[in-house]
């Protein structure tokens, strides 16, 4: 380890001109040295404690590194009574003055540096309180670490008035020195439709780094837009920025007068290793707010993503985004990448996140209380341009995955609060791929948890790990969807929609959909003119207040294969178009309400079923069967029907090539 030969404490009595030598490239001017020359007792309190830690035999690592890390905090200790003995300098002073820094620690993560709060030497260091000093910095070109202090007063909110501007090839860092240091939205930021004013804007080539990686998030930065209306987000990430964030950051409360996003916008790449987003939403009342007017749209309240709106790359580890608005993707928006960009993929990729309580609110209707994967949209007006411009190259792409410990939390969502609402979890027009998570307590008018889309063939496709895919399409592997409601109901007053609804191509396995405020499964049929398909493998559907599943739609194609529908209010299956049973046996059992007219499986007039496994329909509370269209049972399997009021109600076509197994309850005496 560097400096554990003594060179440290050389290192520093150099730094504070006791050796007789001169750094060249770091001459302090006089009147500083004379300062500094108050803070020398602690330098000698700085020197002991490393040389205790040198001289001293520890037993074990964890011993040493709490050594180690009382000598970093003696240290900064020094570095910030010396620091608060400096008199105002300029800028160009200011980057003379050395400090010495601590040993290097840095983790490199799926290729990006993940800073410790042991920075390495190539960074500049610099503390202050001073908005001003944090812009000259931003765009000054090189690498910065700097550590926001308290005011003098040791108030802790730094207010801005203007955008920083993150360019010039700047690698820049913000941590706090304490908890609760915040770069605020001033009351001055622009509203005028002309001039975008993002708190943060990080330019082609550059980057911002908030926080570092201490697991506590003692160093995590807040920048709080305070509900302040202003002409841009907290954080705008330009194509070829970057930006890092880590425990203890908060980006809130901002309330953005254009659409696109108002916490964060990203069209460049953005890693999320913790902290919150939350609370943030758009102006829509103000007079110059700017929204998303798509062709198809008109309504002026229109915005994409209260939490983050990803068009680039965009990859969550850790944290929370919670609490925010917006008119379609409440939390998160994701679509493809930005008409500027050379890349062919725009993707969001999670792996721990508490996704919670966020909200779409429309004017007419929300879709999407947690997260929008977006579609293809061709233009939309720019009122800053005044112009039409290319908005997206194609539907954005989502991949979750948890892990064996479920760790993506998708809950508490809500889209329409007295206005239409859909989707109150996700809403996907894109890719979406989804593992490990968890989807409960969200609520909509319709879709409950998740509405899968329709593929439009006049759209491009999405391009993803290099391959084309159809808008529309949803895989959902070792996914819990429990406790969602969706508002509609039917004129007998029962839930009319489905927790999940699906209107494109639609593939769950290893899942479970149940305790829902409505149906579990709704295959839907198209919305564009294009056929629709689901699959659903060794998934379990149960108690749910409706049916298990219904297949309706036009032009929609089903395939059940090995699952266990079990104790739902309403039917277990209900089919109207086409319905196919293979694979593993399924099993339909004990669905229904007492005294009233539910079955194990109901196929209405138009329907097609097909039994090509075992399917066993047992216990319901009526009929084990009713057919008012065409079941065809192949060869060499077995229909097993028992213990249900009601063996089978016959008044379509019904072909029998394999084994039927039929009995009803016993009449009672």
């Amino acid at each position: 380890m560097p400096f554990l030969d003594g060179s440290y404490e050389a290192a520093i009595r150099a730094e504070e001109g006791e050796d007789g030598s001169q750094d060249t490239e770091n001459v302090r001017p006089t009147e500083l040295v004379t300062q500094y020359e108050v803070s020398k007792p602690q330098l000698e309190e700085v020197i002991a404690c490393l040389n205790t830690f040198v001289t001293t035999d520890h037993e074990t690592p964890e011993e040493k590194e709490a050594a180690l890390q009382a000598a970093y905090e003696t240290l900064d200790a020094y570095l910030n009574a010396s620091n608060a003995c400096r008199p105002q300098v300029s800028l160009e002073t200011q980057e003379n003055v050395s400090v010495p820094l601590a040993a290097e620690k840095n983790v490199t993560e799926n290729g990006v540096r993940a800073f410790g709060w042991k920075y390495d030497k190539s960074y500049t260091r610099i503390s202050t309180n001073d908005v001003a000093t944090i812009q000259a910095y931003a765009k000054k070109g090189g690498k910065y670490l700097i550590k926001l202090q308290p005011k003098a007063d040791g108030g802790k909110n730094l207010y801005c008035g203007q955008r920083i501007d993150v360019s010039n090839h700047t690698e820049l860092v913000i941590v706090s020195e304490s908890t609760n240091i915040s770069l605020c939205v001033k009351s001055t930021m622009s509203k005028d439709p002309n001039i975008y004013s993002d708190l943060f804007r990080v330019e082609d080539g550059s980057s911002l780094t908030l926080g570092d990686n201490e697991k506590n998030g003692k160093h995590g930065v807040i920048l709080d837009g305070r509900g302040t209306a202003h002409m841009g987000r907290l954080v705008c990430v330009e194509v070829g920025g970057s930006l890092n964030i880590y425990p203890g950051t908060e980006i809130k409360n901002n309330n953005s007068m254009d659409g696109r996003g108002s916490g964060i916008i990203n069209k460049g790449t953005m890693m999320m290793y913790g902290g919150t987003i939350s609370g943030n939403k758009f102006a829509t009342t103000e007079k110059n707010f700017q929204e998303v007017n798509l062709k198809d749209d008109d309504d002026k309240t229109y915005c994409h993503g209260g939490g983050l709106r990803n068009d680039g790359n965009c990859t969550i580890k850790d944290g929370t985004i919670s609490g925010n608005t917006a008119a379609t993707g409440g939390g998160i928006y994701t679509t493809g990448p930005d008409y500027e960009s050379d890349q062919k993929e725009a993707v969001l990729k999670i792996t721990k996140c508490k996704i919670e309580n966020n909200k779409a609110l429309g004017t007419d209707r929300g879709t999407g209380g947690g997260i929008v994967v977006g579609s293809y949209m061709g233009s939309y007006y720019d009122k800053t341009l005044k112009k039409n411009v290319p908005y997206v190259k194609n539907g954005g792409t989502l991949i979750i995955d948890g892990g064996g410990n479920n760790e993506v939390h998708i809950s508490g969502n809500t889209a329409g609060n007295g206005s239409f609402g859909i989707a109150g979890g996700i809403m996907n027009n894109g890719y979406a791929d989804i593992k490990n998570c968890i989807i409960e307590n969200n609520q909509a008018s319709s879709k409950g948890a998740i509405k899968n889309g329709s593929y439009d063939h006049t759209k491009p496709d999405i391009i993803y790990n290099g391959k084309s895919r159809h808008e529309g399409t949803m895989n959902l592997d070792s996914v819990s969807i429990r406790n969602n409601v969706a508002r509609e109901k039917g004129e007998d007053g029962t839930p009319s929609s489905s927790a999940v609804g699906n209107h494109g191509n639609m593939t769950i396995k290893n899942s479970n959909i149940h305790d829902n405020t409505s149906k579990g499964l709704a295959n839907c049929g198209t919305e564009t003119g294009q056929p629709v398909t689901l699959t659903v493998q060794d998934t379990e559907i149960y108690r749910n207040k409706s049916d298990g599943i219904h297949a309706y739609g036009e032009k929609s194609g089903a395939v059940i294969d090995g699952c266990n529908v079990h104790d739902n209010s309403g039917h277990g299956i209900r089919n109207s178009r086409t319905l196919t049973f293979s694979g593993g046996t399924t099993k339909s059992e004990q669905n229904g309400t007492a005294n009233k007219f539910y079955y194990g499986l109901k196929n209405n007039a138009g329907g097609d079923i097909k039994i090509r496994t075992g399917l066993n329909i047992t216990k319901s509370a009526s009929n084990g069967i009713s057919n008012a269209g065409s079941v065809t049972l192949a060869a060499g399997n077995t229909l097993t029907v028992k213990e249900n009021r009601i063996g089978i109600s016959n008044t379509g076509t019904f072909k029998a090539d394999g084994t039927l197994d039929v009995q009803k309850i016993p009449e009672q005496p």
